[in-house]
Parts: C-alpha cells; sequence; structure tokens
C-alpha cells in the first residue's frame, strides 16, 4: 500500500512539472511598473492552429478566479491547437482601478503581437469571464493596435446602469466616486460600433450574480449595429462555472466556441 501510494505521489509530480515546463510566465510591464501584473503563455499540444487566445478571469474587478476561469480554461484550448495566455490583470484588491486593467489587456495584446513570429500565431483572440467578460467587451469596442481576431464574453458584466448592473464590480472598476460620462463609456451595449471583432457571448438564464440582461442588452445592441454576434443562452448553469469539464454548461460552451471558431475562420 506504501509503495502504491509513492508511485501515485511520484506520478502526481511529474504531472505537476510537465504543466510547469508547457508555460512561461512573464512580468508584462518588466521593470516599468511595481505591479502584480502577470501573463502565463501556454503553448498548443500537437499542431498550432495559429491563434493566440489570451484569458481575462472574472472576480468582480476586485479578485481573479484563475484557475477555473483561467488556467483551465487554456489547459483544455491548447489540446485543440490554441496557444492560450492567462492574465493576471490589477485588481481592486490591490488598490487598482479604471483604466490600469485595461493598460494591462492591452499590454499582454501587444506583447503578444511582438511575438506572433516566436509563438507561431497569426491571430489574437480574447476570452472573458464575468468581468473578465466586460473588460475584453471593452477592448472590442476600444482597441488600439493590435485589433483582436474574435471575442469571447463568459457570463459577462456588460452594462454600468444601475437596474441591471453588477454594483461590486462597478465600484471597484469605477471607485465609489464617478462622472456620468465615464458611467456610459464603460456601459459597452451604448458603445458598439462597426469596426468592432466577431463576438461569441454565453450566459444561463438562472444567473443570480450578474444578471442574464447585460448578455442581452449586448447581444441586441451587436444585432442592431448589423454587427457579427453570436449568443448561447443556457437555460441553467448559474455563474462562475469557468471551464469544468464535470460540469455541463463548460462541456457546452467549449463545444459550441470550438465550431464557432471553426466556422469563422474556415477557409
Amino acid at each position: 500500500m506504501k509503495i502504491k501510494k509513492i508511485v501515485l505521489v511520484v506520478l502526481w509530480m511529474l504531472m505537476c512539472q510537465a504543466s510547469l515546463f508547457s508555460q512561461e510566465k512573464i512580468k508584462i510591464w518588466g521593470g516599468l511598473h511595481p505591479t502584480r501584473a502577470r501573463a502565463w503563455i501556454y503553448r498548443p499540444e500537437g499542431l498550432s492552429n495559429h491563434t493566440a487566445v489570451i484569458i481575462c478571469p472574472g472576480g468582480s474587478y476586485h479578485h481573479l478566479g484563475i484557475y477555473y476561469e483561467g488556467h483551465d480554461v487554456a489547459d483544455e484550448l491548447i489540446k485543440h491547437g490554441f496557444t492560450a495566455v492567462v492574465l493576471r490583470y490589477r485588481t481592486g484588491m490591490y488598490g487598482y482601478h479604471y483604466p490600469a486593467m485595461m493598460e494591462d489587456l492591452q499590454q499582454i495584446m501587444t506583447i503578444v503581437k511582438e511575438r506572433a513570429n516566436e509563438l507561431e500565431i497569426d491571430k489574437i483572440g480574447l476570452i472573458g469571464f464575468s468581468a473578465g467578460g466586460h473588460l475584453v467587451g471593452w477592448m472590442a469596442e476600444n482597441y488600439h493596435s493590435p485589433r483582436p481576431d474574435f471575442v469571447v464574453m463568459a457570463y459577462p458584466v456588460v452594462s454600468m446602469e444601475d437596474d441591471i448592473v453588477h454594483k461590486y464590480s462597478r465600484k471597484n472598476l469605477l471607485t465609489p466616486v464617478y462622472s456620468h460620462r465615464l458611467k456610459e463609456q464603460m456601459s459597452l451595449e451604448k458603445n458598439v460600433h462597426k469596426w468592432m471583432p466577431p463576438v461569441f457571448i454565453f450566459c444561463c438564464k438562472d444567473d443570480n450574480v450578474v444578471n442574464p440582461e447585460n448578455s442581452f442588452r449586448m447581444r441586441d445592441s451587436l444585432l442592431a449595429h448589423n454587427m457579427p454576434v453570436t449568443s448561447l443562452i443556457m437555460e441553467t448553469g448559474g455563474h462562475g462555472f469557468g471551464y469544468m469539464p464535470e460540469k455541463q454548461p463548460s462541456l457546452i460552451w467549449m463545444k459550441a466556441f470550438l465550431e464557432w471558431y471553426d466556422e469563422l475562420f474556415r477557409k
């Protein structure tokens, strides 16, 4: 029995070591800013599909659910040929508010673009969960260079309007004191434009954390502007599941995303 336990422990350690070797951890600002902003770059298993996906976990802009909504998502995406980049952006827990997290996402996009040849990629997509969904949605509307090739908004915070806002996310993003103009700028459904990349958005009707009306309004605004949007509305699943293969909503959204991606870039 002891030998069996020792073998299992050794196997577990080897698996962890392999996982560590498959990823690269970087300080996205170098020595410019003494922040906790980091990124983990995961290389694809097998053949690359030449696409990097930057993953932004949620956490109400206060903290980050970096495992289920970050590393676990990356572990699944690399099985399908993606280069996965998990971003630990700055949050309210450490005293950071708008525009720190937006700057972090723009910075890692720039880094990935500059390393495109080395990483063997020619496309960059974004996936964000909850508050991270707001972050990637904001970038879809306000990118500089590079422009994301696609954006996935997972059970996202979208609006800063009182009737459907996730108040804790708004507080951490904007602080308790903010201008009407900034509130309008951060309400994504009000800032859709024709130069945005294709958007895939999903949520569950029984989400009792972020009102699913956030997703509906974003979808409807994109449709009203004749922008390419695909929505996946699940009956049950709640909020915050990220990628957990034991949970049905995770399997559903991942399958739907992969099919959408294949159709979007089918040659």
